[in-house]
């Protein structure tokens, strides 16, 4: 399921914002070693947490978060913009209504991903289905709300796990160093070439809208009914039939 939650008003999916900014803590801080913040309750945020945009959520029939990406508008501060502007080579950051930023993308790590550094952990992730499901749920909520294209920065090793999708990014400049990886600024169209070889692969119906938290019933902890003892029928030791095994009394008895 894929659900888009304001991010200034989650609502009933708060729970999965929280979700969502712990992973993204394990992710990018534990594994990928980026320098980020994390809050004392261990969730990663930055200033554009505090902005109008979109979580965009990959969950389980458990309401497990798997996967997500932010998006927010470029006619506001983004990333892009405002913090990697080098990336773009003293180019003017795009600014449309119908142009948006992609960042904070990851997907739940594995027993397998272990500390591993960049390229393999998107590689332990080249065939997800839920990166496929979200890439999909993408396409959906970019047509659902007029969003053209896309624009994000990212690693190179992030650029071609979208490519085996069918996702080719245009280059907005040259790589370059950032801490501990090779990052590029890249935009491109929410109309991906392969999106509906990819959902049929994946079994995505790319006619179903992208649930917002509204539509949603997820269960809270004051919907966890504890039965009331009086509300138990415990059999009283007087009604329960022990079996008769002959062979056990006999060894018993001697």
């Amino acid at each position: 399921m894929i659900i888009a939650v304001p991010i200034l008003e989650p609502g009933s999916c708060k729970g999965l914002v929280d979700q969502t900014l712990s992973l993204r803590a394990k992710v990018f801080r534990d594994i990928l070693n980026w320098d980020v913040f994390v809050d004392e309750q261990g969730h990663e945020l930055d200033q554009f947490d505090d902005l109008p945009g979109t979580y965009l959520l990959s969950v389980d029939e458990d309401f497990i978060v798997q996967a997500s990406l932010r998006l927010l508008p470029t006619m506001g501060p983004y990333m892009a913009s405002d913090i990697f502007a080098q990336l773009l080579e003293q180019k003017a950051p795009p600014r449309s209504p119908t142009i948006w930023e992609a960042s904070r993308f990851f997907t739940r790590p594995t027993a397998s991903t272990g500390n591993s550094r960049s390229l393999r952990y998107w590689a332990s992730h080249m065939h997800n289905e839920h990166i496929a499901k979200l890439m999909c749920g993408m396409a959906c909520y970019a047509r659902e709300v007029g969003i053209s294209h896309l624009v994000g920065v990212s690693d190179i090793a992030v650029e071609r796990l979208l490519k085996t999708m069918g996702i080719t990014c245009e280059r907005l400049g040259s790589p370059q160093k950032i801490g501990n990886t090779r990052a590029i600024a890249g935009m491109f169209t929410t109309n991906f070439s392969k999106i509906g070889r990819l959902a049929r692969t994946w079994g995505f119906d790319l006619n179903t809208q992208v649930k917002r938290p509204h539509d949603l019933h997820i269960p809270q902890d004051s919907d966890i009914r504890i039965p009331h003892p009086r509300d138990l029928h415990i059999p009283h030791t007087r009604d329960l039939r022990i079996p008769y095994d002959q062979g056990v009394a006999h060894q018993m008895a001697a």
